[in-house]
């Protein structure tokens, strides 16, 4: 009985030691096959997030550089405007007519330049008002406007007591434009340059074309404003636009347009 007790304890001992064998053998398998295999996974995971980051930083540059040249596009337009009018020998000798006409006289000359401003107007959406600030008399400037001719009306007849009228008239013919102006709870840009009697030399005024800053801002947050739900009240990404002294003209908060980018950083 004992002989036999003995035998089965050796036999259940051989078998421990090859299962611990077998065990070691499967372990240092899954080691051999899993350490290659996570090393692997883990260089090509750190490689996809680095070529996913590049793209996506690629993708928001060229975004971006997009954006930019359709904002610039855009702004040159209006400059093109601007400049046909300004070399217009027929616009400025208008322009000079009105400004000397007296009379029953004035109502027929300011028709022709009136004229002119709705034709270009007509022809170029995205330009919401035209005024002419006439320097020799301030009662005979001239506002054409889609919206809100009150209140442009007004403006036409204080535009020179603001800075922009001067910068307008320092540049001496060159465009400027101005700060963003609130009107009626919107907000404008004004492309200005003066204009000039083509004959005698004479300052005639100020020539402005006015521009709604929404059409900017459009252009900026293009992405942001064809999503199907708009939601403003935290955006994942967002532009604006800031003028040379980091104020900032265009964005989709309005109550942060004409602050100083620093204040908002």
């Amino acid at each position: 009985m004992a002989t036999d007790i003995r035998k089965v304890e050796t036999f259940v001992k051989k078998k421990q030691k090859r299962c611990s064998i077998r065990s070691r053998l499967i372990l240092l398998f899954l080691l051999v096959s899993l350490v290659p295999t996570s090393i692997i996974g883990t260089f090509s995971y750190i490689c996809t997030r680095g070529n996913v980051i590049k793209q996506a930083s690629k993708y928001s540059i060229d975004m971006l550089t997009q954006t930019v040249a359709n904002i610039q596009l855009k702004l040159a337009e209006f400059e093109s405007i601007s400049l046909r009018l300004f070399i217009n020998k027929d616009f400025n000798s208008a322009l000079s007519g009105y400004t000397k006409a007296k009379g029953s006289a004035v109502a027929l000359k300011q028709k022709s330049i009136e004229d002119y401003f709705n034709e270009y107007m007509i022809s170029n959406k995205d330009i919401f008002a035209f005024m002419f600030i006439c320097d020799s008399d301030i009662n005979k400037s001239i506002c054409i406007t889609k919206d809100y001719y009150k209140d442009f009306s007004h403006l036409s007849q204080h535009f020179k007591e603001t800075n922009s009228y001067r910068s307008i008239v320092v540049a001496a013919g060159g465009i400027v434009w101005s700060n963003t102006l609130k009107l009626n709870r919107n907000h404008f840009l004004v492309l200005g340059r003066s204009m000039k009697d083509i004959t005698s030399g004479e300052f005639l005024g100020i020539l402005a074309i006015v521009v709604d800053e929404d059409k900017l801002d459009q252009l900026a947050n293009l992405s942001l404003y064809n999503q199907l739900n708009i939601s403003l009240s935290n955006p994942e990404r967002f532009s604006f636009i800031i003028d040379n002294k980091g104020g900032i003209i265009s964005s989709p908060f309005k109550e942060d347009i004409v602050k100083n980018i620093s204040f908002i950083m």
